[in-house]
């Protein structure tokens, strides 16, 4: 099959990389729309546990459409490397970056969570929301900071605050989440915040199990997506709101 668009792209990438068990997860633009408010984006990150492994398999899997560059780079943060693979037809950019000995890369790898993607048509790997916070406030970049915010709003409700702090501490950019954390004091998501993550969030996602009868008022959608963690535990992501009427619509990942 030849990919149209990038999410097609990446979806033959992560077919294949779960069709050989090889661990991984879907960092960068991917990870943040998961959780936050869902912007465009011209390329995919994920990070992998052997890159050199992974990258000889991939060259060997993927089609024509595909170009593996051969030059490896180096990346600053966490100092690792970085190998790209450019989908020739529309130039979008798969790069992979080899996880890192740095404490948090570590951390964050073991904590991610595998959940069903609609668009993508396959299971994937995400690190959870409190990791995509922290490593974008790591990068510390304009739009990385947007990122991070926005994920705080949607997923306010759940985050583990503490973990947060930890991590942006010892990274030195406690200032900045303290800053942005205090902008949003404790309201909920602003209503065109809510409404605008969810007429995409839904779609990028996941499975929607449905509503227990009985337990929502008239007019009220929700749903549930199971999810399992890293390291074997089991966990739910879901969401609840009036959908197409624009309301109180939020979204929250609970382990």
């Amino acid at each position: 099959m030849t990919a149209r668009d990038g999410n097609e792209a990446l979806a033959q990438l992560v077919s294949i990389l779960n069709r050989h068990d090889v661990p991984y997860m879907l960092v960068g633009s991917y990870s943040s729309n998961a959780y936050g408010v869902p912007r465009a984006t011209k390329d995919a990150d994920l990070v992998v546990a052997t890159l050199g492994e992974t990258f000889d398999l991939i060259g060997s899997s993927l089609g024509d459409n595909y170009r593996t560059e051969s030059q490896m780079e180096f990346e600053l943060i966490t100092s690792t490397i970085r190998r790209v693979i450019r989908f020739v037809p529309i130039n979008f950019v798969l790069e992979l970056f080899q996880l890192s000995d740095d404490a948090f890369d570590q951390s964050r790898f073991k904590r991610r969570v595998q959940v069903q993607s609609s668009v993508l048509g396959e299971a994937v790997w995400l690190p959870t929301p409190e990791d995509v916070i922290v490593q974008k406030l790591r990068w510390s970049q304009p739009q990385n900071l947007l990122d991070a915010e926005n994920v705080m709003i949607v997923q306010m409700e759940t985050l583990d605050w503490s973990y947060i702090s930890r991590w942006t501490e010892l990274h030195g950019t406690k200032d900045m989440h303290d800053q942005i954390r205090s902008s949003l004091g404790n309201e909920q998501p602003p209503p065109h915040r809510r409404h605008l993550h969810h007429r995409r969030f839904l779609g990028w996602v996941r499975r929607l199990v449905g509503c227990e009868s009985g337990g929502v008022a008239a007019g009220v959608r929700c749903g549930r997506i199971d999810a399992a963690n890293a390291d074997g535990g089991a966990g739910v992501l879901w969401w609840r709101g009036d959908g197409d009427r624009g309301g109180d619509d939020r979204a929250v990942a609970a382990r």
